[in-house]
């Protein structure tokens, strides 16, 4: 129960118009595509998002439509009788995507590194 306060706090003092997106750590650009067997089934909503790394809007094969979240969103959605978008749902998939399709790391090798506190 203390994890589920832990993550659901920051959206208690927040007006529902207003929600801060999540980042989750997984490498997949949605998850839709992660394991269901090890993460558990992921929350389709409403709503679809078309997801694209910035500048490349034209090309369809680069594009997603993301309609799928981490299946705690169902309960944030129950619990704060709002409909949440797939934008507030950001993995280090889509961040690393976006930026070796701007080529902002074109020359070095993008590592990852966990902090624990």
């Amino acid at each position: 129960y203390m994890y589920i306060c832990i993550k659901i706090d920051p959206y208690l003092n927040t007006d529902p118009g207003t929600l801060n997106p999540v980042i989750d750590p997984y490498l997949n650009t949605d998850p839709g595509t992660l394991n269901p067997v090890e993460h558990g089934e992921c929350y389709v909503t409403d709503d679809v998002w078309n997801f694209s790394p910035v500048g490349e809007q034209e090309s369809p094969l680069l594009c997603s439509k993301v309609a799928e979240l981490d299946q705690d969103f169902g309960t944030y959605e129950r619990f704060l009788n709002t409909n949440i978008h797939p934008r507030h749902n950001i993995t280090s998939g889509q961040i690393f995507f976006e930026a070796v399709r701007v080529y902002v790391y074109c020359v070095v090798a993008i590592l990852t590194y966990q902090i624990f506190f």
